[in-house]
């Protein structure tokens, strides 16, 4: 064996553990990243749901008093939210907003007739109120 040999598998055994290593860590870039979504689609997934109690709690209020305006918040779990029922002229709006660990949702409700029950003319999530 000459010295030539010797470099040669050296370099060689050098690539192979450059491309091993280059593709563990690819792989546990990827996992890291891949878990890291899902966390957070957990996270909006829990702020829409509070977003919707919240929509419902507004909703309860309106049942117990048609004429109710005003606001009110819920605790849940690690999350909050906060709700609002207004009366904008023809249709009653209910909007809600939730926060779960930074992330936030926001839901609005457009209510028409009043009674005898309330008629929902959308349900929708938003950007911004």
């Amino acid at each position: 064996m000459t010295n030539s040999d010797g470099y040669i598998t050296l370099m060689a055994v050098l690539l192979a553990t450059v491309v091993g290593v280059s593709l563990i860590t690819t792989m546990l870039t990827t996992s890291v990243s891949n878990t890291q979504t899902t966390i957070v689609h957990e996270y909006a997934h829990h702020a829409r749901a509070l977003a919707d109690a919240c929509i419902e709690a507004g909703l309860e209020e309106l049942r117990v008093d048609v004429g109710f305006t005003g606001s009110g918040t819920l605790s849940i779990g690690q999350g909050f939210c906060e709700y609002t029922v207004s009366d904008a002229g023809l249709d009653t709006e209910v909007i809600a907003s939730s926060t779960v660990s930074g992330v936030v949702r926001r839901v609005r409700v457009v209510l028409d007739d009043l009674t005898p029950t309330p008629s929902v003319l959308s349900w929708e999530e938003v950007a911004t109120f």
